[in-house]
């Protein structure tokens, strides 16, 4: 049985929870366009993990930074048994958004977990981590919003010492396309991810939600086309 249809449950009435005004206003009325004192509002508020996605998205075109703020994220969230707290997140991304006052970042993925429920979501990434780390096969994560649920892939990945990958859809066709986390004794080391791949033959494929499905298609090509033989690809939110 796929793991996707393992996830499936009956859904539960949750109640959502309320982003900042600011935030809640430019969803509304700036369509979905954030700047830097909502981000900062996101995390003030304990909306850490949420945060922390738009401020990887907004790095996307700055590798080397994105580099150094997974890799300082990392070696932190996973010294703590609780999910990351504002503090720490904001010690973190300060010095990331120290010279980008004018920086904005689509965020409409925010009005759509929030209609779910944004601890559903963590329910359904903290399961679906957990399972996946008991599996053979290599796990690949599209970012960025899968970013959302990194905290889980990271307490349970390393306690298995099982890689976990990235990918970066818009890096595809560039030398450096990604990453893999490879962890020991629950430390990690990040490093590019790279054609050729090895030993890549059998994968899952992580997507938070499908749109268009124009992103993961071609990710799915790309995947097959350098050398996966089989790939399960799981869409969270059909699983809630």
């Amino acid at each position: 049985m796929k793991l996707e249809n393992l996830l499936k449950r009956r859904e539960v009435e949750t109640p959502l929870e309320i982003l900042p005004s600011d935030v809640r206003y430019a969803l509304q009325y700036k369509g979905g366009v954030l700047n830097k004192t909502e981000l900062d509002a996101l995390i003030q508020n304990n909306f850490t993990n949420e945060a922390l996605y738009l401020v990887f998205k907004s790095l996307v075109d700055a590798p080397n930074e994105h580099k150094k703020l997974l890799e300082e994220y990392i070696a932190g969230a996973i010294n703590k048994d609780a999910a990351v707290d504002k503090n720490f997140v904001r010690e973190l991304v300060a010095p990331a958004l120290s010279n980008k006052e004018n920086i904005t970042v689509q965020g409409k993925k925010l009005t759509q977990i929030s209609r779910q429920g944004f601890d559903l979501w963590q329910e359904k990434f903290s399961s679906l981590a957990e399972k996946l780390s008991s599996d053979e096969r290599d796990v690949y994560l599209i970012a960025h919003s899968t970013f959302i649920g990194m905290d889980a892939f990271l307490k349970f990945f390393s306690k298995k010492n099982k890689n976990l990958n990235i990918l970066i859809p818009e890096w595809i066709g560039n030398e450096n396309i990604g990453y893999v986390v490879n962890f020991v004794d629950e430390l990690a080391n990040v490093t590019w991810l790279r054609l050729p791949f090895e030993n890549k033959k059998d994968l899952i494929l992580v997507e938070d939600t499908k749109n268009t499905g124009k992103t993961l298609q071609k990710i799915q090509d790309f995947l097959m086309e350098n050398g996966c033989q089989e790939l399960e690809t799981i869409v969270l939110d059909k699983t809630l």
